[in-house]
């Protein structure tokens, strides 16, 4: 489903995320506000992305099979590049080594999408930006069961509004740079 009204700040949100990572390429640091924290964007297109899949999807998820095909069809829509991508820095870790933290766990962590929460492990993966990956892929798992076994659109609000008091309590008591995305990221 498309929602047409979205679009532009798809856009514009997409742009702000191409300019912040422009700015550290070229290693331009802006003085702006808004260019400055760029990094927020992604934020953004989470929540979007989650509007979107909840219009798409919270009255589609009615039993077991409904929600195991929803989980593969987010994980064969994710998982693929990821894994192309994590191939592509294992190779490269193998022919020019690999100098950070431990190798096996950080790959690990990527393998399993498990590096945008550190309530698993405290490394992250070997491709830092895939914490937004790993983030999506705990989203849709948590999603969709909120779909499936609170159905009545006042159960799926209290839930979801639970849902974010306990990850703010999480946040406020654990994190201790709320800007730093890949800790904690999935909350």
């Amino acid at each position: 489903m498309r929602v047409k009204e979205l679009d532009g700040l798809r856009g514009i949100f997409a742009l702000m995320i191409v300019f912040g990572h422009l700015g550290v390429f070229f290693n331009v640091h802006f003085e702006n506000l808004i260019l400055k924290h760029t990094y927020v964007f992604v934020d953004y297109f989470f929540c979007l992305s989650g509007f979107v899949i909840s219009m798409i999807y919270s009255h589609e998820i009615t039993s077991n099979k409904q929600l195991k095909i929803f989980w593969i069809k987010r994980f064969i829509r994710i998982y693929p590049l990821h894994l192309f991508v994590l191939l592509l820095y294992l190779t490269g870790f193998i022919t020019i080594g690999y100098e950070k933290g431990d190798f096996g766990v950080k790959f690990l962590n990527s393998l399993f999408l498990v590096n945008s929460t550190p309530l698993i492990t405290d490394q992250t993966g070997i491709n830092n930006a895939a914490w937004s990956i790993s983030s999506e892929m705990i989203s849709y798992f948590l999603i969709g069961v909120v779909f499936l076994f609170f159905r009545t659109l006042p159960k799926k609000i209290i839930v979801s509004l639970f849902l974010i008091g306990i990850s703010i309590v999480v946040l406020v008591a654990l994190k201790k740079n709320f800007f730093n995305t890949n800790d904690y990221g999935f909350l």
